[in-house]
């Protein structure tokens, strides 16, 4: 499971690792919890490195605009480690049929019950099996306690999880009682859209802070695998982020990205859109909105401001021809901006992204999560 090092303590300080559950007698009869509940990102894609949104050497503006993508995406792709290894760490006592047992966590040392049940009804289907993790201290005492539900099939595999942290694991600190994790796998060929298998992974009302201006809120996210190529999408929601103008605080940060995962390259195209635009139109999010459009406005504004004349746009199109779309990456991360590819395996990715749409940036800023009894 990938980790978030320390320094990105504003976005994602704490980690999570759900305990292990003490079972006797369970026999050892045919699974029915899944073995996988994800899809991998290679790393040219996802990266726990922090970075700074920009630098005072502005001709790094648009690479690190870029590489702080890349943390988003980790930071999405955590919430689908934190779920697959819940879904791990139970799954090795060999769980056949319906039950509850209660445990220990080994976490915040509080009883944690668990109940698994067949036959449940959610969001408008039927699914094989629902499983539920309550903290039984705050069951007792506020309520449902709930920390996790995972409603799945079998066969093909597909399910829906969703995480509170603060249930979970009440060492988290009391402002991560909203906090929630939705997680959804597919390897159905009739919901994973051409795919061989897909994710998408949701998290809202992570706790802000408007002395961190580009602390994440929200964010929702699509992962798709076919072949050795994986596609991603998404918006993470940032409601104090400003670039150099700080008159219209809250930012969108909408991408699209391809990535082979042998080769372990990836392109990336980002629009950064306000907060509060309700569209779902492509050309308007990554395009009108483009990271070089965004950037070059930006800066134009900033320097007429200060300078009250504006910079030559030959020069400006030269200082941020790094935030030419798209962006390429490898392993090591941020490669160029836009111009002839470092190689032909990328073209083959250009082209996919060329199909891709973010999300709404208006419907991530208003995403909150909740779970099947609350809803």
């Amino acid at each position: 499971m990938k980790t978030i090092k320390p320094a990105l303590a504003v976005l994602f300080a704490l980690m999570l690792v759900f305990a292990a559950c003490k079972k006797e007698n369970i026999q050892d009869k045919q699974n029915i919890l899944p073995g996988k509940f994800k899809v991998d990102v290679p790393q040219s894609l996802s990266s726990d490195e922090q970075q700074k949104l920009y630098s005072r050497d502005d001709t790094v503006m648009g690479p690190q605009v870029y590489h702080h993508l890349r943390l988003f995406i980790h930071v999405g792709e955590f919430g689908a480690d934190l779920v697959q290894d819940i879904i791990n760490t139970i799954r090795k006592y060999n769980l056949s049929q319906e039950m509850s047992f209660s445990y220990t966590s080994d976490d915040d040392n509080r009883v944690k019950n668990v109940i698994i049940v067949a036959n449940q009804k959610f969001e408008n289907r039927t699914w094989e099996y629902k499983m539920t993790v309550t903290d039984a201290e705050n069951e007792q005492n506020q309520g449902d306690g709930l920390a996790m539900e995972i409603y799945w099939n079998t066969n093909p595999v597909e399910g829906i999880a969703i995480i509170n942290f603060k249930n979970l694991n009440a060492n988290v600190g009391n402002k991560y009682t909203k906090t929630m994790f939705r997680v959804e796998y597919s390897e159905n060929p009739e919901t994973t859209m051409g795919y061989e298998e897909i994710m998408r992974v949701m998290i809202s009302d992570w706790p802000t802070d408007s002395t961190n201006r580009f602390s994440l809120k929200n964010l929702m996210m699509f992962v798709g695998r076919i072949g050795d190529r994986v596609d991603v999408y998404g918006n993470s929601d940032h409601p104090y982020a400003w670039l150099l103008i700080p008159d219209n605080p809250g930012l969108d940060w909408a991408f699209v990205a391809a990535s082979n995962r042998v080769e372990d390259i990836a392109v990336a195209e980002v629009g950064l859109p306000p907060n509060t635009l309700n569209t779902t139109q492509r050309s308007v999010i990554l395009g009108q909105y483009s990271l070089k459009n965004v950037l070059t406005n930006e800066i134009r504004e900033w320097f007429h401001r200060r300078f009250h004349i504006y910079p030559d746009s030959a020069s400006l199109a030269h200082y941020l021809h790094n935030a030419d779309a798209p962006g390429m990456f490898n392993k090591n991360g941020f490669v160029q901006g836009g111009g002839t590819p470092p190689s032909k395996d990328y073209q083959v990715l250009i082209d996919a992204i060329k199909e891709l749409t973010p999300y709404n940036p208006y419907i991530v800023a208003q995403l909150h999560i909740t779970f099947s009894s609350s809803k």
